[in-house]
Formats: C-alpha cells, sequence, structure tokens
C-alpha cells in the first residue's frame, strides 16, 4: 500500500510541477505582449512656423510629424499644447496596439478645445 501512496504522491507532484510550468509561460508571454506595446513615447518639436511631434519607441523615431494629420496642406500645429495633445493621442493608440491614425474629427475636436 506505501508503493500505491507513493505513486500518487508523485503523481500529484508531476501534476503540480506542470501547472506551475504552464502559468510561468503564460505569465511571460502576458509580459512579452505587454512589453511590446510598450516603450513609445513623445517629443513636441519646433518646425517652420509652429510645432509638431516625434514619437519614438525604444529611443528610436518611429514617427515624425512636422504638420497636422489629417487635414489639407501642411500647417504645423500653431501651440505647443496641441501638438503635445495629438501626440499623447497618438502614443495611447500605439500602447493599445491600434493604428497610429488620427481622425479628422480628431483633429477638430483636439484643435478646437
Amino acid at each position: 500500500m506505501k508503493m500505491t501512496n507513493l505513486k500518487l504522491k508523485r503523481s500529484q507532484r508531476q501534476r503540480l510541477s506542470a501547472i506551475l510550468a504552464t502559468v510561468g509561460l503564460i505569465s511571460l508571454l502576458c509580459l512579452a505582449m505587454a512589453s511590446g506595446n510598450k516603450g513609445f513615447n513623445y517629443q513636441v518639436i519646433s518646425v517652420n512656423k509652429g510645432y509638431g511631434y516625434e514619437i519614438t519607441q525604444n529611443g528610436k523615431v518611429f514617427i515624425h510629424q512636422d504638420f497636422i494629420p489629417s487635414i489639407d496642406g501642411n500647417q504645423p500645429f500653431k501651440s505647443k499644447k496641441k501638438a503635445e495633445a495629438v501626440a499623447k493621442l497618438v502614443v495611447q493608440k500605439l500602447k493599445k496596439g491600434q493604428s497610429p491614425t488620427v481622425s479628422t474629427t480628431e483633429i477638430d475636436y483636439i484643435v478646437m478645445h
């Protein structure tokens, strides 16, 4: 009988080890996926007659935007605050895994408020 109990205990230890290994792998996978979306930052830049922004990922330029996106013509932002608001929006989208494009509706809201 002691042999049966020993086998059962060994089996339970194997199951526990397998469960812990699985949980560990899932945790590492989640961490890797989350860190893949991080590392995005922005910086407002001075451009000809206004402001633009740069989005960096892990210190490398990912997007360089000299003018207001989604509007006709190449007009820079008139204020640093407006350029920063759009840059923040783009970073939020990137961190969520979304496209960094900014719609005219989003631009109108940010630029008008």
